[in-house]
């Protein structure tokens, strides 16, 4: 197998787990990443004092000899009844549930789903290698990494856009380290 194929299969692979949209991308120095200190200073992080990690800049500080991280996608836009949806017989007070809560608890589904993809990767490939998933949980910013893995580019509201699916998409990521050199 060659790097090209080896990332087709994680792709299909993630897939069929369920997964909207998969990526690889090289773990290095992204540009966004460049202005965390600016962006702190203006106050955007608010109250969430853990977006001041140093870690969020620089992905090679979250696993010695990181080389690559696989990006996955999965939409979370329903056809199930809205929550603005109101039936005649509806006279109780009721509450404005977002779309992203509307199932399991996203970080379970997603970290789930991201290792069931790391132990097919161990399953595959001959080479070991270390992984480690992260959904919202790590110290990782998945939509800059998503946007480099080609899954969307980052709109004005900060949230990682697709052509098809639009904004609503949960994103997790699964890091792996330079034993396993075969994809990017």
């Amino acid at each position: 197998m060659n790097p090209r194929s080896d990332t087709v299969w994680i792709d299909a692979h993630a897939k069929s787990l369920g997964f909207d949209l998969c990526g690889v991308v090289r773990a290095g120095q992204f540009p966004e990443l460049a202005q965390t200190e600016d962006w702190l200073a203006r106050g955007y992080a608010g109250e969430m004092k853990y977006l001041a990690d140093p870690r969020r800049r620089v992905p090679a500080s979250v696993m010695p000899g990181i080389r690559s991280v696989i990006v996955c996608a999965l939409n979370y836009n329903t056809d199930l009844p809205r929550s603005t949806d109101v039936s005649p017989r509806d006279e109780d007070p009721r509450g404005w549930i977002s779309r992203y809560a509307w199932g399991a608890d996203y970080h379970q589904v997603l970290h789930g789903k991201l290792t069931a993809l790391a132990e097919a990767m161990r399953a595959q490939f001959d080479e070991p290698f270390e992984a480690r998933v992260y959904t919202d949980t790590g110290p990782l910013q998945e939509r800059i990494l998503a946007k480099y893995a080609g899954l969307g580019w980052l709109g004005k509201n900060t949230l990682l856009l697709n052509q098809r699916l639009g904004s609503f998409i949960f994103l997790g990521v699964n890091t792996r380290d330079t034993r396993l050199r075969r994809m990017v």
